[in-house]
């Protein structure tokens, strides 16, 4: 009678039809336990064990994809307010101010519709064909590098020169040239305590037409590290 009865229970004898809603019932209860219990361990997130998940998770799914992950205002999870960017013309009045001891053919400030630009003289930075920082540029360097760095705008260095091309073991070109330069005020930067990335590129002479001078004057001008200020967040 038992074995009967128990093997009605699954579906092989007389009684199947009566208790076959018994499994549906069961398995229905297990994934709603289950879901409640995933509820439960989701409503505390440990941001260092999440982001282990979301890392293992990249790996054996996606790798080539990131995934990013926001946190609303109620999770018990310590935050660190960032400042935001200041504005351009709040930003350029400072600047201004900041750099008033150099000389106009050290440093000069321009004011562009999206950004800021100090522009460094190479001659006073470099020697000829060298990208290391000379001692006599340091204090008009350390001077804007102390007035930038503090600034939580997005930072863009680029390097320029002027057409007269060079052809060493160091740099085969002027865009190396250009770019090691550009490097060199990036490095003084983040020694300032500038605290985001920095892009720095070597431009080299491929915008030495805008410039509106002639002749070794405008050679002077096309020798320089620009600094752009963007009114974005780095």
């Amino acid at each position: 009678m038992m074995d009967e009865e128990f093997s009605g229970f699954y579906g092989q004898g007389k009684g199947a039809t009566k208790t076959a809603w018994m499994l549906t019932f069961a398995d229905l209860l297990s994934l709603m336990l289950t879901f409640f219990v995933l509820l439960y361990a989701m409503s505390q997130i440990t941001h260092a064990k999440w982001e282990e998940v979301a890392r293992s998770l990249r790996q054996r799914l996606n790798p080539e994809y990131t995934l990013e992950i926001s946190f609303s205002q109620d999770q018990t999870i310590t935050k660190k307010e960032t400042p935001a960017a200041g504005n351009l013309d709040y930003v350029y009045t400072i600047l201004s101010e900041k750099l008033a001891k150099a000389t106009p053919n050290e440093v000069s400030l321009r004011r562009l519709d999206d950004r800021i630009v100090v522009s460094l003289a190479s001659d006073l930075l470099f020697a000829p064909g060298q990208a290391r920082i000379q001692s006599r540029g340091e204090k008009t360097l350390r001077l804007v590098t102390d007035a930038v760095g503090s600034l939580n705008n997005k930072l863009t260095i680029n390097g320029h020169t002027d057409p007269t091309p060079i052809h060493t073991q160091e740099f085969p070109s002027n865009r190396e040239l250009s770019l090691a330069r550009a490097s060199q005020v990036a490095q003084r930067l983040y020694a300032s305590g500038y605290l985001f990335t920095i892009e720095a590129f070597g431009l080299a002479d491929s915008r030495y037409d805008e410039i509106k001078a002639y002749g070794e004057e405008k050679k002077r001008l096309g020798r320089r590290v620009d600094i752009e200020v963007r009114s974005v967040m780095p």
